[in-house]
């Protein structure tokens, strides 16, 4: 029996996606031998690190086989069980498809295998440039709050992307951030569209 398509591969970019967040991975990565054999008996695989400073969050990492969706396999929703008990750990779901009850559940969040697939930032038509601005940065009263809105604590003006989306997630943009976008086009105009990330509902 085979790994199910996808399943390595969204293993990889994982550990990619927490090397280039600068996080502190705890748990060694492992062959593919290995990773088949796991995934194969467990149906997912953990992988454990301590998000960057200022925070230092333990942070969870499971990826849901494709043979094994989230929302039927029971051995699993014990492991999730234990894991959110502690509040200082931060959970991230990959599985094949959106895991409705664990929406809404503090720390824990839901990503779909597509959005591993590829790493967006080399891909040829992602943004050249980017920069995330967080609540309460100078620019973000000085630009957008003057650009997009009349009233300054109100920001829905600005158009929106999930922190679920591709870009947003691999950018490591959290919800509540905004992100200035400069395309290759936009960028001899020295122009930049801003996106307000939010949850899915």
């Amino acid at each position: 029996m085979s790994i199910a398509n996808g399943d390595l591969r969204v293993y990889e970019n994982v550990y990619e996606w927490l090397k280039s967040g600068n996080f502190t991975i705890t748990t060694p990565q492992v062959d593919k031998n290995t990773f088949q054999n796991i995934m194969l008996k467990e149906g997912h695989i953990i992988i454990y690190a301590i998000s960057p400073p200022p925070h230092q969050r333990k942070t969870v990492s499971i990826i849901i086989s494709k043979d094994n969706p989230f929302s039927k396999k029971d051995d699993y929703e014990k492991v999730l069980e234990k894991i959110i008990k502690d509040g200082s750990v931060d959970t991230i779901v990959y599985s094949t498809k959106y895991a409705k009850h664990v929406q809404g559940i503090p720390h824990v969040r839901n990503i779909l295998h597509t959005t591993m697939f590829i790493d967006v930032r080399n891909h040829v038509n992602s943004p050249t440039n980017y920069k995330i601005i967080k609540p309460g940065d100078k620019e973000m009263t000085n630009v957008l709050y003057d650009h997009y809105t009349n009233n300054k604590n109100d920001l829905k003006k600005i158009s929106k992307i999930y922190s679920d989306d591709p870009f947003a997630f691999w950018i490591g943009a959290d919800i509540g951030d905004v992100v200035q976008i400069n395309s290759p086009d936009q960028e001899t105009c020295g122009n930049a569209v801003f996106r307000l990330v939010v949850e899915r509902k």
